[in-house]
């Protein structure tokens, strides 16, 4: 996406206000809703399987800012449920415009705020399928972009541990498939970290502050934890909860 985590989880996370309307959801709305709100339970628990089985295997997602137009799958979403631990959800904030039922569809309009500020406008569109609502689409605009992201340095990922990159890294006590990896930092002491896993052309996408002292950087990401960099000469270390990153500066720079 490459904005990857936050628009996963600003087109499925539940949301949080519904002051957005005023009158009383009827009990179908209030169904539909659940949808978001049991797959973000489930995801936060690493519950893979209970995450999906609110994802129609039909499910395609969209979100674009003019120029780029990011596209997801049912399997993008297993992918990336895939490299996160228990716990590790970033925070979006939603208010709900409307919902609409009709019949065995319903379509549900929400703005929402990630972790890094910026704001989106969404419709999800969901569909009831042997009793139960299953999200089935989404479309996304970005409504709000944040300060201009002025890039100090740029770093591309060449091993995690000894396994080159790309290939198959243990990740939670499972062998996934990691692309590629970029580490960029801003001169206003932003940061974002990119990731790609399994079949997923978008790939993952986090982002943070940092303070540096000396030659390390301590990086708090938006939404998650902290994380220890190293530089040494061309050499950036990420250390990812005892899995050491290795990244070479890009040439030119």
């Amino acid at each position: 996406m490459n904005k990857t985590m936050v628009f996963l989880v600003m087109l499925l996370a539940s949301v949080s206000n519904v002051s957005g309307i005023d009158r009383e959801l009827t009990k179908a709305e209030k169904e539909v809703l659940e949808v978001n709100k049991s797959f973000t339970a489930k995801g936060k628990a690493g519950d893979i399987k209970g995450a999906l089985s609110f994802i129609h295997e039909d499910y395609i997602g969209s979100l674009g800012d003019g120029e780029n137009e990011i596209l997801t799958h049912k399997k993008d979403i297993a992918d990336w449920l895939k490299t996160l631990k228990p716990g590790d959800f970033p925070q979006v904030r939603q208010k709900l415009i409307e919902i609409k039922v009709y019949g065995d569809v319903a379509i549900v309009l929400k703005l929402s705020e990630g972790p890094d500020g910026n704001t989106s406008t969404g419709m999800d569109t969901f569909i009831k399928q042997n009793g139960k609502w299953l999200s089935i689409g989404y479309m996304g605009r970005e409504t709000e972009r944040q300060i201009p992201f002025e890039t100090l340095d740029t770093y591309t990922l060449v091993k995690v541990d000894k396994v080159k990159i790309p290939g198959r890294v243990n990740h939670g006590g499972r062998k996934i498939m990691l692309r590629s990896g970029t580490f960029i930092i801003a001169k206003d002491s932003r940061c974002i970290s990119k990731t790609v896993f399994g079949s997923s052309k978008s790939g993952r996408e986090v982002k943070g502050s940092y303070t540096q002292e000396g030659s390390k950087l301590n990086v708090q990401w938006w939404g998650a934890g902290g994380t220890e960099v190293t530089i040494k000469g061309d050499t950036l270390i990420m250390n990812n909860e005892g899995m050491m990153f290795i990244y070479k500066k890009n040439k030119g720079q």
